[in-house]
């Protein structure tokens, strides 16, 4: 993954894609294995909608975020492979003389979970059917994502000279699934529309179950909130949220 787009993300206090596909937002509770990502429940699986909605925020620091994030094709590969699933695109670089590229995200949105409604919902017993996976303290639960609906590409080969892509060579690498569209610039490059979640925050099974002890009995109309906004140039202490070092610890432990 580049390095500017990942250093971005962290320090809005986002993972950067640590799970793959493009379904697995807030509410997804998954833990690592062999130090790769699984999901033990899908999203609302556990902490259904109603009452845990999501918060969905189109506002989200777009001048941050909606930028162009360099890569080595390597990292590239990676990024491909974390946000379609699959390693299309191996070896088609090299075929194509492309050594570096650009990535623009747009379209981006915040979405996050009221962490105050869910603790009153497990207080009550309600998610007791998950109780086992909710509160491992191996597991992870996402409770904000940022969501990604655009990604536009552009090619440079070792020279710096722009690499142009035809429409068969764009379909190929980029088509996800039948919902993909993809299309190219005038200059060459590839649009691709296929909204993906880039980035998590997350409660370990740990916090989650000392938070419910913590509150025991809920209190009628008092929540705590949404968590502690992850876009602030800087996080609050005592947060809640996993920084983005502890869940790298978390996976190599899994290792």
């Amino acid at each position: 993954m580049a390095d500017d787009l990942e250093r971005t993300l962290r320090s809005k206090g986002y993972t950067s894609l640590p799970l793959p596909r493009a379904n697995n937002g807030p509410t997804t509770i998954f833990g690592f294995k062999k130090g790769m990502p699984y999901v033990v429940r899908n999203a609302h699986q556990c902490l259904p909608d109603p009452p845990n909605g999501v918060t969905r925020d189109q506002a989200v620091d777009t001048i941050t975020l909606e930028k162009s994030f360099s890569f080595k094709v390597s990292g590239l590969t990676r990024f491909l492979g974390n946000v379609f699933g699959g390693g299309k695109a191996d070896g088609q670089f090299e075929a194509l003389g492309i050594a570096t590229a650009s990535v623009r995200m747009s379209g981006l949105e915040h979405q996050t979970i009221q962490t105050g409604v869910m603790l009153e919902f497990l207080v009550t017993g309600a998610g007791e059917k998950c109780a086992r996976d909710l509160f491992e303290s191996k597991n992870l639960i996402v409770i904000a994502a940022l969501k990604a609906s655009t990604f536009t590409y552009d090619f440079r080969n070792q020279k710096g000279l722009a690499v142009n892509l035809n429409a068969e060579d764009a379909t190929t690498m980029f088509r996800a699934s039948a919902d993909t569209k993809v299309s190219l610039t005038e200059s060459g490059g590839v649009v691709v529309t296929w909204p993906s979640y880039v980035g998590w925050i997350m409660w370990s099974g740990k916090t989650l179950r000392e938070e419910v002890r913590r509150r025991g009995v809920p209190a009628v109309g008092v929540g705590l909130g949404r968590p502690a906004d992850p876009l602030d140039a800087e996080r609050p202490s005592g947060t809640l949220a996993l920084t983005p070092d502890e869940v790298e610890e978390m996976r190599r432990t899994s290792l």
